[in-house]
């Protein structure tokens, strides 16, 4: 199992690839291509454009044919589905409110949005749940 540390420094390494791979023109055009080929009803399509991203590099990386058709893993338990073992979670960042702490609350700021990365399985990484 990995530590916070490891999964934070694993991200940042994520997250700069992204980075540069949006910054080549070719490789957006490859990604808009698979995107495009993907159902249109997918969730993948309501994502931005770097979530898109992130998700299209790390199935690349794994050889994960996507279907673009995205859950954690217990809203792939109440779709009755099941991850299958040994796969991983894809991570996206996700904003998150923040709560205004007494401060905030005091001087009538609007909570601030804070972002983490968080994990989610493509349906390929699912199997029917066994009844």
């Amino acid at each position: 199992m990995r530590t916070q540390q490891q999964r934070r420094t694993s991200d940042a390494e994520l997250r700069a690839a992204v980075t540069q791979q949006l910054g080549d023109e070719q490789w957006v055009a490859w990604m808009q291509r698979h995107l495009d080929a993907l159902p249109p009803d997918c969730r993948l399509a309501s994502y931005t454009q770097r979530n898109q991203a992130l998700v299209v590099l790390q199935a690349q990386q794994r050889d994960l044919r996507l279907t673009g058709h995205l859950d954690t893993f217990t809203g792939w338990i109440r779709q009755g589905r099941v991850v299958m073992q040994g796969q991983k979670a894809l991570r996206i960042v996700a904003s998150m409110d923040e709560e205004p702490d007494t401060e905030d609350q005091h001087q009538q700021r609007e909570p601030r949005k804070r972002f983490r990365m968080v994990g989610r399985f493509d349906m390929a990484q699912t199997q029917p749940r066994e009844t």
